[in-house]
């Protein structure tokens, strides 16, 4: 079972960093405004609150949970200067490298139970402002469609 002595404090900050990559990946995978763009980043929290309520589904999960919703939950600024596009290639590799992280660190149930949470909270920012113009925009568009292939590939979860 394991506990945050188990990471170091690069890993550490690499693991309770990834619920909000994976939303600011969706985010920049197709812009959705000031109000889409806020409504996104509320979905982030929700889904860590939910988390929280429900009772986490890994000791993993529930370790960053805690830790996350016990600090600065804000997301990291970026840095400037990258486009949305390189922005969503930039969370696919640090996704890819959580994965590894995963590998190297838990059992394979702690690191699947976590890869699937990232990606579930990626699901729900997608699904939290609908994109494209008016009130006949898709729920998810092609563009958020193909970067949560991308990230299921990297964190190795069936999208479903």
């Amino acid at each position: 079972m394991p506990t945050r002595t188990d990471f170091d404090d690069e890993q550490w900050a690499t693991l309770r960093l990834a619920p909000w990559q994976v939303g600011l990946g969706v985010m920049a995978a197709d812009p959705s405004g000031i109000l889409g763009r806020q409504r996104e980043l509320r979905a982030v929290e929700a889904s860590v609150r939910r988390t929280s309520e429900r009772g986490a589904r890994s000791r993993l999960v529930a370790l960053v949970v805690d830790d996350v919703l016990s600090g600065d939950n804000l997301p990291h600024a970026e840095p400037g200067g990258r486009s949305d596009e390189e922005l969503a290639d930039v969370v696919v590799e640090r996704c890819a490298e959580v994965r590894r992280l995963l590998d190297e660190t838990v059992d394979d149930d702690e690191a699947r139970s976590f890869r699937r949470w990232l990606y579930e909270i990626a699901e729900e920012v997608a699904l939290a402002a609908e994109e494209g113009d008016g009130p006949f925009g898709e729920r998810v568009s092609e563009l958020e469609l193909r970067y949560l292939a991308r990230l299921a590939a990297a964190l190795d979860v069936d999208p479903r």
